[in-house]
Parts: structure tokens; sequence; C-alpha cells
């Protein structure tokens, strides 16, 4: 998903660029602060991971 907006902007960018006949390059910053991220799923239990007595 990330690279798929990466294309669509790079695009999009160009398009404006050729438009304007601006020179200079753009920069894209992203705010994702309003994305919440999942909390991570809890660790499984197996068996070759438990301490043997």
């Amino acid at each position: 998903l990330n690279d798929l907006l990466r294309i669509e902007l790079r695009e999009a960018a160009r398009d404006y660029l050729s438009r304007t006949r601006r020179e200079y390059p753009l920069h894209y910053v992203f705010d994702m602060s309003d994305i919440e991220i999942p909390p991570p799923p809890p660790p499984s239990s197996s068996s070759s991971l438990q301490p043997h007595p």
C-alpha cells in the first residue's frame, strides 16, 4: 500500500510540475499521527519455546 501511494504521488507531482513548469523538486511530508496502529498480537505459547525442567 505504501508503494502504491508513493507511485500515485510521484505521478501526481510529475503532472503538476509539468503543468506549472517548476524546475525544483517537491518533497512529501506525511502527517500520520491520526492513523491508529493496532497493538501487536500476544506472543503465541509454543511448546518449543517453553523451558524444559
